[in-house]
């Protein structure tokens, strides 16, 4: 559905769980990557999986950083700011 309600918005961020129903996080940001007004967009990922190789693999697929839950609901607005403004 987010890939589908795509065309028309123009997000500053996309922050995708890596486990969703239907098309995982990944998956997403592929799909949405296609979208001409979203290729350059800055993609983060959520995940509980906390390796280093999960990392890596996300980075690799285009993550501009990995977030790992749990986090703090308080501070996640800031850390987001943050990214955007490297």
């Amino acid at each position: 559905k987010a890939v589908e309600a795509a065309p028309g918005h123009d997000p500053d961020i996309i922050l995708l769980d890596v486990m969703m129903p239907g098309l995982d996080g990944e998956e997403t940001q592929k799909a949405l990557r296609k979208l001409d007004a979203y290729r350059d967009k800055t993609f983060d990922m959520l995940t509980a999986k906390a390796s280093q190789a999960d990392n890596a693999a996300l980075m690799e697929a285009g993550a501009v950083e990995v977030i790992y839950k749990p986090f703090d609901p308080m501070t996640l607005p800031d850390q987001l700011r943050a990214i955007l403004s490297r």
